[in-house]
């Protein structure tokens, strides 16, 4: 199977950390990524990197066979979406309309917004919970309600690859893990692929089929989850004991 987004040996610093190293990586379609690691580990930088906003040190970012840079800026935004750690909109635009701006990199010069792209919005509103805030002023949002008309955008945007940082920020846990699934059902079916960048390593292990583990110093681990989630790792990966237990099929990640 073809890989939707290849990194070859690349490495990223910070100042004179280095905080990944010859990181070797391929992300294929119907796969969803979980990013864990330490504060400060690389893990924001890896994504704006992946999103072509970050150059990396050496190496080299290939979507779809192809370099990163040879893209323009437009057909990178119809391969890869990324939500940001912490969304701001300090502007009074409607939410449906800052929700149709998702469709810009797909809309042609001068054609206006189509059929399909008010469908797709309005399903995207519906899924995550916003339809009610179609007329409301983008800046009078709570975070909550930022956060979900981000991820709505995103869906209405339908790039090849997702990346989502810390896409759990400021949603109640009645709701967070519902979105989740939803954002992880979409972006890993056919011929997509996601990437989130995860806190709570029982959230990655209920949603990711993958895992990457950033230490910080260059090091890191990389594999199906069932194999990377362990004890073991996560202790030395957050440099304090983590123990795992079985709850409904599934672990629990605690610190000891």
């Amino acid at each position: 199977m073809k890989a939707l987004l290849q990194c070859q040996k690349i490495n990223i610093r910070a100042g004179d950390r280095e905080l990944i190293q010859q990181l070797q990586w391929r992300i294929e379609p119907q796969q969803c990524w979980g990013i864990l690691g330490p504060n400060g580990c690389g893990k924001t930088s890896l994504l704006h990197s992946l999103a072509g906003l970050r150059e990396v040190e050496d190496g080299e970012i290939r979507i779809q066979q192809q370099s990163i840079n040879s893209y323009s800026r437009r057909e990178l935004a119809q391969l890869i979406g990324l939500l940001f750690q912490h969304s701001s909109y300090d502007f009074p635009t409607r939410v449906e309309e800052l929700v149709m701006s998702g469709r810009f990199a797909h809309q042609k010069l001068l054609a206006g917004i189509s059929a399909e792209d008010r469908q797709l919005v309005h399903i995207a509103m519906r899924n995550f919970k916003i339809a009610e805030l179609a007329d409301r002023a983008a800046n009078t949002l709570s975070g909550g309600e930022m956060q979900r008309v981000a991820m709505a955008i995103l869906h209405t945007q339908s790039p090849r690859i997702a990346l989502l940082d810390e896409p759990e920020n400021h949603l109640d846990p009645g709701i967070m893990f519902k979105l989740l699934q939803l954002v992880r059902n979409y972006f890993s079916i056919e011929n997509r692929s996601c990437i989130m960048v995860l806190h709570d390593p029982s959230v990655a292990v209920r949603l990711c089929s993958h895992l990457l583990l950033l230490f910080g110093d260059g090091r890191y681990i990389k594999g199906r989850t069932m194999d990377i989630a362990t004890p073991e790792n996560l202790s030395e990966l957050y440099a304090h004991p983590m123990h795992a237990v079985t709850i409904d099929d599934g672990l629990l990640f605690y610190p000891g």
